[in-house]
């Protein structure tokens, strides 16, 4: 297999894409994998509450929410 180095100026979108790239290579129909996916698209609240009801410092619970928005956002550019 040969790998194509891509440059592209919103890496968010290319996160995107090899993640569905990937279903398809491994057989999981196109639906499956927007169903799999729209969970981690949308804010969860009870994400929200897990967290607050952690035993994590509050800084490392804001630093947790902080990294669970961003990945969040660059799933869904």
């Amino acid at each position: 297999m040969i790998l194509k180095v891509i440059t592209i100026k919103n890496s968010n979108i290319l996160q995107n894409m090899i993640f569905v790239e990937f279903g398809k290579r491994i057989g999981v129909q196109k639906n499956r994998i927007e169903k799999l996916l729209n969970p981690f698209l949308v804010r969860q609240a009870f994400v929200e509450t897990l967290i607050a009801r952690s035993f994590l410092s509050e800084a490392n619970k804001r630093e947790y929410l902080l990294m669970n928005n961003r990945k969040r956002t660059f799933l869904n550019n």
